[in-house]
């Protein structure tokens, strides 16, 4: 909820005439939205297609998220474009060192500018099983928190994990008590905006207006009254 905060009266308003996609990620990474500027569709994704479980699997697959979104920018951005990652976790990640070495230096050849935002409470706190996902709180019937196993998941924000996260992205952190928390000032995000002539073919209007004329003058002439016609018919 609070991402989905973030994006509708953050995120998508601060962006005008850029584009933005969207990737979640859980045990693997999911195209949520491709790089758009139609953010009228985009708000409806935040809104009704993201949810906590469109993301595939279980656990906290950050490298897979990121490299995606790399993926992202390779098909839809061009070089000279400036790029921004705005990552969102509570600091837990499933990913091997190698993994997301792999993934840090993907974002660094495309210099790529990373926001980290780490999200949750400070205090490790059970999972209500009411804020799952409708499929997982059917796994869960008779429980109040979420258990595996028999014991009781704890979540919280890992700020530690988080700066360090943000420090191997060469990036920002933020972390996110509420929504008005969150500004892109830290990444010092610049508006580049440019012209060009552009040219508009204007052919057919003359073109049109020559061949109306032509048929005004072929009616005239073809006219019972006009002395031409009926010399020719004679």
């Amino acid at each position: 909820d609070m991402v989905r905060h973030v994006l509708l009266n953050q995120l998508i308003p601060s962006l005008r005439s850029n584009r933005l996609g969207i990737v979640t990620y859980a045990g693997t990474a999911f195209d949520q939205a491709y790089l758009t500027d139609d953010y009228k569709a985009l708000s409806w994704v935040v809104q009704d297609g993201m949810t906590m479980s469109s993301a595939p699997g279980e656990g906290s697959c950050m490298a897979d998220a990121l490299l995606l979104a790399c993926k992202y920018f390779d098909i839809d951005s061009p070089a000279n474009h400036q790029r921004i990652i705005v990552l969102f976790s509570d600091g837990g990640t499933d990913d091997k060192e190698e993994e997301l070495d792999k993934a840090f230096a993907a974002c660094a050849r495309r210099n790529i500018k990373v926001m980290v935002v780490g999200l949750g409470k400070a205090q490790p706190s059970a999972i209500p099983v009411a804020q799952l996902a409708a499929n997982d709180r059917l796994k869960m019937e008779g429980e109040t928190v979420l258990r595996i196993n028999g014991e009781t998941v704890m979540t919280a924000r890992d700020d530690a994990t988080l700066t360090k996260l943000a420090a191997r992205l060469n990036g920002t952190y933020i972390r996110l008590n509420s929504g008005d928390d969150f500004q892109m000032v830290p990444l010092d995000f610049e508006l580049e905006a440019s012209t060009r002539t552009a040219y508009r073919e204007l052919f057919r209007y003359p073109l049109l207006l020559g061949l109306v004329a032509l048929m005004l003058a072929y009616a005239v002439v073809r006219s019972p009254r006009n002395p031409l016609a009926r010399e020719s018919s004679n």
